[in-house]
C-alpha cells in the first residue's frame, strides 16, 4: 500500500487530467452502448465503439508511460470519437432542430456528447500539462535540508 501511495505521489498533473479523461471516455462508451439507438438513429456506429475504445486504451497506455506524443494521440483519437458520435447522430440532431415530432435532446445524448467533449479536452490538456517524459535525464533540484520528511508526497 506504501509503495501505491508513493507512486500516486509522484506523478504530476498531467497523470490526474490523463485518468479523468480515461474515466470520461468510458463513461461515453457506456453511454453511447446504452441509449446509442433511438427512432432515428437504429444501430449503433462500428466508428464510435472502436474509437472510443481506442481511446480508453491510449489513455490507460499513457498515463502509465507518460508520453506526451501519446497523450496527443489519445487526445486526436477521443476528438475523432466525439465527431463520430456526433455524425452517427446527424438524423436525431436534424429531427431536433427541424423539430417534426417536437422531440427535445435526451439525457443519454446529453451526457455522451459532454463527457466525449470532456475526455478529449482533458487528455489534450493532460498532453500540455505534462512537464516532462518520465525517465527522462532532467535532474531534479535537492531540496534544503531539513525538508525531506515535511511532505507526505
Amino acid at each position: 500500500m506504501h509503495y501505491l501511495t508513493e507512486m500516486l505521489c509522484r506523478r504530476g498533473i498531467s497523470f490526474w487530467f490523463m485518468l479523468a479523461s480515461f474515466v470520461l471516455a468510458l463513461a461515453a462508451l457506456v453511454l453511447y452502448l446504452l441509449t446509442g439507438t433511438n427512432d432515428f438513429t437504429p444501430s449503433l456506429s462500428g466508428k464510435v465503439i472502436c474509437l472510443f475504445s481506442l481511446s480508453l486504451a491510449g489513455a490507460a497506455l499513457f498515463s502509465v508511460l507518460e508520453v506526451k506524443a501519446g497523450k496527443y494521440a489519445v487526445y486526436l483519437i477521443g476528438l475523432g470519437a466525439w465527431l463520430e458520435f456526433i455524425i452517427s447522430q446527424v438524423n436525431y440532431l436534424t429531427n431536433i432542430f427541424v423539430s417534426i415530432d417536437g422531440s427535445t435532446f435526451s439525457s443519454g445524448f446529453i451526457l455522451t456528447f459532454i463527457c466525449g467533449a470532456l475526455a478529449w479536452a482533458f487528455a489534450l490538456v493532460s498532453a500540455i500539462a505534462q512537464k516532462k517524459e518520465l525517465g527522462s535525464s532532467d535532474q531534479k533540484m535537492d531540496a534544503p535540508k531539513g525538508t525531506e520528511d515535511a511532505n507526505v508526497c
